[in-house]
């Protein structure tokens, strides 16, 4: 019995490390149709809302006084415009910083370039007056210094770095030799746990985000991008698919259902390795009768 039970946990060491790395392939695909058809449209034609094609990535935002922002509106030479945190600080020198909130509450962050330093604020389109905010002018060059840019890394990258770490974390199985024990020992118990509530935990995060994003997706004016894509010759990249977001069930699924096996042959390691100490336990009882 022990053999088969060996033989067992060996396939299933070696099906939780690809597992692991299926969610890993996985992460670097769930763009793939949908990278291909936003990144061309993305930010040409203004009509179309393609958020979710940023909001799955890695983002660019300024930093001001504790406050994070995915764009600001510059005023500058021409007619203020939003720009993000890529576009503006190649080319832009900032003068004066202000915040204020838009008609529907929102946060908005306003830079001013040198060129427009005596521009009027509350003359801005978008904006509502009451709520604008701004140093006073002897602090304009400090305010300006507090504005910062960072990078937040996106649902893609983390899914990314989830994968890399199931495997790695996969990799203990192998570590611990949990695949070729004949007995179990407490680092072989802690391995398999971490691979379960690994696994699980990604699950359940990375199941809750997908649904999210294939929402946004699937609320994208799918008629007005087929017709610029085909308007600008892009017509083939044109798709409705969520195959990258529904096959999450299967790469999640497996990799569950892996760990699951795991633990099941946890217990059936237990139930062997006490069934051994009861059989040995009566041979020696045995022994020391007929000694007797």
């Amino acid at each position: 019995m022990y053999k088969k039970q060996m033989s067992v946990q060996k396939i299933l060491c070696i099906l939780s490390v690809i597992a692991s790395a299926l969610v890993f392939v996985y992460s670097l695909g769930i763009m793939t149709d949908m990278y291909d058809m936003l990144y061309f449209l993305s930010g040409r034609d203004k009509t179309v809302d393609t958020s979710v094609f940023y909001n799955m990535q890695d983002t660019r935002v300024f930093e001001y006084e504790g406050v994070s922002y995915r764009t600001a509106l510059s005023v500058a030479a021409g007619a203020p415009a939003s720009v993000t945190p890529d576009s503006f600080t190649k080319s832009s020198t900032v003068s004066r910083v202000a915040t204020a909130k838009d008609a529907e509450g929102k946060p908005v962050l306003i830079l001013v370039d040198k060129a427009q330093a005596n521009a009027d604020l509350t003359a801005l389109e978008g904006i509502d007056p009451a709520t604008l905010a701004e140093a006073a002018p002897e602090e304009g060059t400090a305010a300006a210094a507090k504005l910062t840019t960072r990078s937040i890394p996106g649902f893609v990258h983390k899914l990314e770095l989830a994968g890399i770490g199931l495997i790695l974390i996969s990799c203990l199985l192998f570590v611990t030799n949990t695949h070729l024990r004949r007995k179990y020992y407490i680092s072989n118990f802690i391995a398999t746990f971490l691979v379960l509530v690994a696994n699980a935990a990604v699950a359940v995060w990375a199941h809750m985000n997908i649904l999210v994003y294939r929402g946004q997706f699937l609320d994208l004016d799918f008629e007005t991008i087929r017709n610029w894509l085909e308007k600008n010759k892009y017509g083939d990249l044109f798709t409705e698919s969520t195959f990258w977001f529904d096959i999450h069930y299967a790469v999640f699924g497996f990799a569950l259902v892996i760990s699951v096996l795991l633990i099941v042959n946890v217990i059936w390691k237990c139930s062997l390795m006490s069934k051994e100490r009861a059989l040995l336990a009566s041979g020696a009882r045995g022994n020391t009768e007929v000694s007797a």
